[in-house]
């Protein structure tokens, strides 16, 4: 099921057994390499927050982007597809009571969503809302939030 206007997005592509047997998984690179697929999927997801958020995101001038990755000073570890992974983020790069946004490529599991709050929970920042490109509806990964999370695609 595509959100309207993501017909480009049907470029995903579908690697089976990846990272192990009986997981499709589903690469967003196709979409994000192309500059209207990309400009449509920012502008969509900045639609739906105006209007889920209203002056808490139009009362900015500007948003920026903070990167949740590998090892750094704050860590989550968390299971993925029966394996264990690491997300970090540096502790200065929020502020305590700041609210944000986690923009995820792919909502499956959950569990890289919900060890990015995790994350800012340590930092006290508030997750407003958790997006996602897409989302395996199968895995049920929805099921783990807190918040009932927003994404522009779902595959079974």
């Amino acid at each position: 099921m595509a959100h309207p206007g993501c017909s480009r997005w049907r470029r995903t592509r579908g690697f089976p057994a990846l990272p192990i047997p009986g997981v499709l998984f589903r690469d967003v690179l196709p979409g994000l390499e192309d500059p209207d697929s990309f400009r449509t999927c920012i502008s969509l997801l900045a639609n739906h927050l105006r209007k889920t958020h209203g002056a808490k995101i139009d009362s900015e001038r500007g948003v920026g982007c903070v990167l949740i990755r590998k090892r750094a000073h704050r860590v989550a570890s968390y299971t993925l597809q029966n394996r264990q992974a690491e997300l970090a983020i540096q502790k200065d790069t929020l502020e305590p009571g700041q609210e944000v946004v986690i923009v995820d490529d792919l909502l499956a599991t959950g569990g890289t969503t919900c060890a990015a709050a995790e994350l800012l929970g340590q930092l006290q920042a508030e997750a407003l809302e958790c997006v996602s490109l897409v989302e395996l509806t199968s895995l049920k990964g929805r099921e783990k939030l807190r918040a009932v999370p927003f994404s522009l695609l779902q595959y079974e």
